[in-house]
Parts: C-alpha cells; structure tokens; sequence
C-alpha cells in the first residue's frame, strides 16, 4: 500500500456505491475519506472542522444530491470565507 499523504478528503454523495467506490480508492492511494450523504452534512461537517486539525484539503462531490444540490453546495463553500480556498471537485 501506498505511504499515507496526509490529503484528508470529503467524498458527498447520495449514492452509497458512489461513496464505497470512492473511498475505496483513495484509501488505496494513501488518503484519507469521509463520507456524508447531504450537502448539509458536508456543510455541517466542514464547518465542524473550521479552526481544528480536521480541515479537508478536497471535496468530491456528486451533483445530484437529497436536498441541496452539487452546485448549491460548490456555491455555499464558495462564498463562506473560511471554506473557500478548499478545492471541490
């Protein structure tokens, strides 16, 4: 397995194989990965993390999200001026 790199990632989506697959392969490449199902987990999760050791470097998110959608959450990191230096895919 690879050396752990330190890249601590949020994967979003509604979809559990999208998530399993997902984490499964950042694991292998020696990342970390949380999962959530919402953009409001994901929002509630990267707020949490705000002045911690718990920031994510990255987002992975699916577009078609339960309640807030993809673009809604890019948007809702995009203008919180403590979030939005985190890269969203």
């Amino acid at each position: 397995m690879p050396e752990a790199t330190g890249l601590s990632v949020l994967v979003v989506s509604g979809d559990e194989i999208v998530r399993t697959v997902a984490t499964n392969m950042l694991v292998a490449c020696g990342h970390h990965a949380t999962c959530v199902v919402s953009g409001e987990e994901a929002l509630n999760i990267l707020n949490t993390g705000i002045g911690t050791q718990s920031k994510f470097h990255f987002v992975i998110s699916d577009m078609d999200l339960p309640g807030m959608s993809g673009m809604e959450l890019l948007a809702a990191i995009m203008n919180h001026d403590q979030l939005k230096n985190i890269l969203v895919i």
